[in-house]
């Protein structure tokens, strides 16, 4: 597909000291369209070259929050680094059209009365860049959002509602508080995501965090809190990033860990256009309340065994193991290592192809035709030849055919090797014999 940028509004994101930058469309989908696949998006660069580095004395790590400023700019905030100084680091992100950031100017952020945050006060997650060079900087401690001058002094704190606080002074858990903060490019809409719900609010059964997001409205040189809305995260996922389009729908980033998966990494598009105000609704997890409507851009994760894991949808020709495939944007190859299916479960495919099932189907029923049976379908997509029986994988179906082999019955035994089936004829060889020749 083909990216022009002039119609692309660009949502940079930082993690710990590696940077990348992920280009969204900034037309707003029909709103009929929300809750299935949104429009493509395109990762067009990476890097990490500010990782292990240092700048005026400070190791530039822990970076959770990035703003852009225009011109290659942009300003990013660090967590809670211990002991030390809360801050924020003025960085160069373009030389020569391509991404190399580099620190020119690091801010400390200290109290009114000249008292500097730490990591151990201020856990800060969320970054606003204003015009005047002022920031809105949210921390996950109490939590808080808090305005601070060009040179790190608090100027002073936007209302945040009693029960956000952490439990015990309020219904939040400690870390999933305030952590995506967005402005909407005319400046007058400030969005500020939880990562985790409420205590009343909960999980779904499957897992799913019920989540604020509290709305706020600018007048004149202050924000001031307008309502909160519903947000309905993916199985096991938080928000750790939020932004805003110029349509005013919103960009948010869902990610977790689960051990034997990685690192899973979702971009929606969510519509807050007549969403309603749940800021008196006492729990979320109460009938009749309406989370926003969402679709999917973008799905990948990392895998700490298996790499970058791609999801991807075959429109026309097969993709195969050991196929070597070339990304459109970068120009860089990469061999494919594995391919699978989701059934749920991961179950791995010698080749993907848009017409798979349809070969299947043909192929039992032409089976059928010449009188072949009874036939045992082995493995998921084996399920479309409507077999007589049917076995997950070539172990399962030794057993399989055991129970249905009679003397005299020959068995034709054919399929991809990624399948395994010679596994099938070993054993009942090893057990019976081959027979006559």
């Amino acid at each position: 597909m083909t990216i022009h940028p002039r119609r692309l509004r660009g949502v940079a994101i930082a993690t710990v000291a590696a940077a990348a930058v992920l280009v969204l469309p900034a037309a707003s989908p029909a709103r009929d369209t929300l809750g299935a696949c949104g429009p493509d998006a395109d990762l067009l660069a990476f890097s990490d070259a500010l990782n292990k580095t240092t700048f005026d004395g400070f190791g530039v790590g822990g970076l959770s929050a990035l703003a852009l400023r225009g011109g290659g700019h942009a300003r990013a905030l660090v967590d809670n680094q211990g002991a030390t100084a809360a801050r924020f680091y003025d960085i160069d992100l373009d030389a020569h059209g391509d991404l190399a950031p580099a620190v020119r100017a690091v801010t400390t952020l200290h109290r009114a009365d000249g008292t500097p945050y730490t990591g151990q006060d201020f856990d800060g997650e969320g970054l606003v860049s204003l015009p005047d060079g002022s920031i809105l900087a949210s921390s996950e401690t109490e939590p808080a959002i808090r305005r601070f001058s060009r040179d790190g002094t608090e100027l002073g704190p936007l209302e945040v509602p009693d029960r956000f606080r952490v439990a015990p002074a309020g219904e939040a858990t400690g870390n999933l508080t305030l952590e995506g903060l967005g402005l909407s490019p005319g400046g007058r809409d400030l969005w500020a995501a939880m990562e985790g719900p409420l205590a009343p609010d909960g999980t779904t059964a499957d897992g799913r965090s019920r989540l604020r997001f509290l709305h706020y409205v600018r007048h004149g040189d202050s924000f001031a809190l307008a309502g909160q809305i519903a947000y309905l995260a993916d199985p096991l996922l938080g928000v750790s990033e939020v932004q805003v389009t110029t349509a005013g729908d919103l960009l948010v980033l869902e990610r977790g860990f689960q051990a034997g998966v990685g690192n899973t990494v979702r971009v929606y598009r969510a519509s807050v256009r007549d969403a309603a105000d749940v800021t008196d609704a006492g729990s979320l997890a109460a009938p009749g309340v309406g989370f926003v409507p969402k679709a999917l851009l973008v799905d990948a994760w990392y895998d700490q065994y298996l790499g970058v894991v791609v999801l991807v949808r075959v429109f026309d020709g097969v993709l195969k193991v050991g196929q070597r495939v070339k990304m459109m944007q970068t120009g860089a190859t990469y061999q494919i290592d594995r391919l699978g299916v989701f059934k749920p479960k991961q179950t791995e495919m010698a080749e993907l192809g848009p017409n798979a099932p349809d070969y299947h189907r043909e192929a039992g029923a032409h089976a059928r035709q010449l009188g072949v049976g009874p036939f045992i379908g082995v493995g998921a997509l084996a399920r479309h030849y409507a077999p007589d029986a049917w076995a997950p994988d070539a172990e399962a179906a030794v057993q399989v055919a055991e129970a249905m082999l009679e003397p005299g019955d020959a068995l034709l035994v054919k399929g991809s090797r990624s399948v395994g089936l010679e596994l099938v004829t070993d054993e009942l060889v090893a057990r019976h014999g081959a027979g006559p020749e």
